[in-house]
């Protein structure tokens, strides 16, 4: 016997508002056929949304695990691989490193890490760091760099392939920094789950002054600490370049409480000070 309430609740589900805005000229008759017509459109957004996942994690052809040579490399931990099959990571929100030399399989790994991701219903986004650094820096404004580190921070599961490949200027450090700050703020609130049970108790933090400082005023100030006059070279704004920017300690003070008490004028005198007593520079 097919149960009416079932019927309806799966076209609540589906958000089929027609079919329950006439829900009341529904008879026990159509209920075969309606179940039928529920059962196809389950499957067909199953697939869908597997299709649009699938489309969207960008994990390109590889070759998947059951083919994979666990023989070479010999130092391979294959029982750890496939235990991290189980996506426990995810759910624990903790962050998987994998390292080895070139063509040992760790792109691979992590393609059916995302693949697995993907058939389990989360969102998953494959990249490599060159990719989503250049892409970050090349971004033309402050709306426009914050729209992208929300594409790069929104999936559950990122993976950033050829970490280790690159040479990271301050700027792409400081984009890389800002996608794991927004991933963390994002997966982790620092209260749940409970930091003395979690597998991932910590979290980045950003520490300045949290105020922004008009650059030439930033120059005069380091000229009058060093004693010189810079030499300078006034360039159009690049791609890349943001028209302000500060160290947002918000998080920081809401959780412990602190707020910076150096002014960059001070903070820059006692750089110069450390930077000359380090490399033995005359004051």
């Amino acid at each position: 016997m097919i149960d009416s309430e079932q019927l309806k609740h799966q076209a609540i589900a589906l958000k089929l508002h027609g079919l329950l805005a006439h829900w009341h000229e529904v008879e026990a008759a159509h209920y075969p056929w309606l179940a039928n017509f529920l059962s196809w459109e389950q499957v067909e957004r199953k697939q869908r949304s597997v299709e649009r996942r699938l489309n969207n994690a960008k994990l390109g052809r590889f070759k998947p695990l059951n083919e994979f040579d666990w023989q070479w490399p010999d130092k391979i931990d294959q029982q750890a691989i496939q235990a991290l099959m189980q996506l426990d990571f995810l759910e624990a929100a903790s962050n998987i490193i994998v390292l080895g030399s070139n063509g040992v399989g760790k792109s691979t790994i992590a393609q059916n890490l995302g693949y697995q991701a993907v058939m389990q219903g989360h969102t998953v986004l494959f990249t490599t760091a060159a990719n989503m650094l250049n892409d970050l820096a090349a971004q033309d404004g402050d709306n426009a760099l914050r729209r992208r580190i929300k594409y790069y921070a929104r999936p559950a599961f990122l993976i950033i392939d050829e970490v280790g490949y690159l040479s990271y200027s301050n700027r792409h450090a400081d984009l890389l920094f800002e996608i794991i700050n927004q991933r963390y703020d994002k997966q982790w609130n620092g209260n749940t789950p409970n930091p003395a049970a979690s597998q991932a108790p910590y979290r980045i933090y950003n520490i300045g002054n949290n105020n922004t400082v008009q650059l030439m005023d930033f120059i005069h100030m380091l000229e009058d600490c060093l004693g010189k006059k810079a030499k300078l070279d006034i360039q159009p704004m690049q791609k890349g370049d943001v028209k302000a920017t500060f160290a947002n300690i918000d998080v920081l003070n809401e959780a412990v409480g602190f707020k910076s008490k150096t002014n960059i004028k001070e903070g820059l005198q006692k750089f110069v000070s450390w930077y000359k007593h380090y490399y033995n520079q005359p004051s």
